[in-house]
């Protein structure tokens, strides 16, 4: 007797339960990625070369695509049960979080016009070198004049200890890092940023991100003091639920 055709309402419970299978080990594999690599993660670095094509593109976004890729994948895979799903979505994915390159923003100092001397035509002589030079290297150092000044405080409102803190430059329409920067202690920095208007995102382990935009004046100084509140989420996943989660309140204040 020939095997009867399974019922079209059995089929679709599979093919569901195969899929849901596949995204669950592809939301699983999202989650380590993003909570274990911070900056290196590749959901992170698909969101920031979107956003570089001037694309607003939110990291939660391509977060949910991915897993929605992971149980696509097992479907076509035709994954045999849904262990093997499970397997497939977090594997699949696994490899391809792998290969996505990490994209290096440059540092906010080397953002800024390069600093080099004009030399005279004649030979200088090292030991006369930095007389000479020196008026030369003064012209050229970003001032006042072409730039803006932000002196950037933090403080902990839990009284501990900073040992060091990540300062970005973001374009406030689409969300791209222009420019990153790592500091150590003191938590104490004064940027020199290009005029126009920007964000900073100031990151630091163990608390909540801060995030204040700013419209940079040439000549102007403004004080941007933030007050870090304790938080137990990774910095990545904060990253990654950038726009839904708490965030450190910032006090500015120009001169």
């Amino acid at each position: 007797m020939a095997p009867q055709p399974a019922p079209d309402s059995t089929v679709g419970r599979r093919m569901l339960l195969t899929a849901l299978s596949g995204m669950v080990g592809g939301f699983l594999a999202v989650l380590a990625d993003v909570a274990q690599k911070d900056d290196a993660s590749a959901v992170l670095n698909i969101a920031s070369g979107i956003a570089k094509l001037n694309i607003k593109c939110q990291p939660f976004a391509i977060a949910i695509v991915l897993v929605l890729l992971a149980g696509a994948i097992c479907l076509i895979l035709d994954a045999a049960n849904t262990k093997a799903a499970f397997y497939i979505g977090a594997s699949i994915l696994t490899l391809i979080m792998t290969l996505v390159p990490v994209r290096r923003s440059p540092s906010i100092e080397s953002a800024l016009p390069a600093l080099r001397p004009v030399l005279q035509d004649r030979l200088i002589r090292p030991a006369l070198f930095w007389q000479e030079a020196a008026p030369a290297v003064r012209a050229r150092r970003p001032t006042s004049a072409g730039t803006g000044l932000v002196n950037l405080t933090l403080t902990a409102k839990d009284k501990g200890s900073i040992g060091q803190f990540t300062v970005e430059i973001r374009n406030p329409d689409t969300g791209a890092t222009t420019a990153r920067s790592t500091y150590a202690t003191p938590n104490n920095v004064e940027l020199r940023i290009p005029p126009g208007r920007v964000e900073l995102r100031i990151s630091v382990s163990g608390y909540k991100l801060a995030r204040q935009t700013l419209t940079i004046t040439p000549g102007q100084t403004q004080e941007v003091a933030v007050d870090l509140e304790p938080s137990i989420m990774p910095l990545g996943l904060q990253k990654l639920l950038d726009g839904y989660v708490k965030r450190s309140p910032t006090r500015v204040s120009s001169k």
